[in-house]
């Protein structure tokens, strides 16, 4: 269930028992608000010691010491890229900041005669997992809110 859903079910009094979330940058607003219960009784009852999960996990599962989440996985990304494309582009490595990757990019997409993509250099709107707005954002200087923790997509 993406967040937008869970937000809409709760605000409209339907709140699911049980979700899935995409998304652990919204980790400390569901628990902040009560949205998502203090799992930490249940773990405690159960014997179950947040020890046993990686650090990373461990850390964005939580908030302010209320453990409201549960890892579904942790994964390792990187930047994956074809070394025969690259060199076919003209380009001597990885990019090593968003400037070189969005002009290696640019270098790397191809087009076939009738103007239809043949290659594609990058897609960061596939949609699959990580490649939501809410984290390739922030790599490209995107703010949500201020210094104070205010909205600022309005701005």
């Amino acid at each position: 269930m993406s967040d937008d859903k869970i937000v809409a079910a709760i605000r409209g009094g339907n709140a699911p028992d049980v979700v899935h979330s995409d998304s652990s940058d919204n980790t400390g607003a569901f628990c902040a608000t009560g949205a998502w219960a203090n799992l930490n009784d249940y773990l405690q009852r159960d014997n179950i010691s947040p020890s046993i999960l990686p650090p990373a996990p461990r850390y964005f599962t939580q908030y302010k010491g209320n453990r409201c989440a549960l890892p579904m996985l942790a994964d390792v990304y990187g930047l994956y890229y074809n070394k025969a494309l690259f060199r076919q582009a003209g380009i001597s490595g990885p990019p090593k900041t968003m400037s070189e990757l969005a002009a290696d990019a640019k270098k790397l997409t191809q087009k076939n005669s009738d103007g239809s993509l043949k290659v594609v250099g990058l897609d960061p709107v596939d949609g699959f997992y990580e490649n939501a707005a809410a984290h390739w954002g922030p790599m490209f200087g995107t703010q949500w809110v201020d210094s104070s923790g205010k909205s600022i997509l309005s701005q």
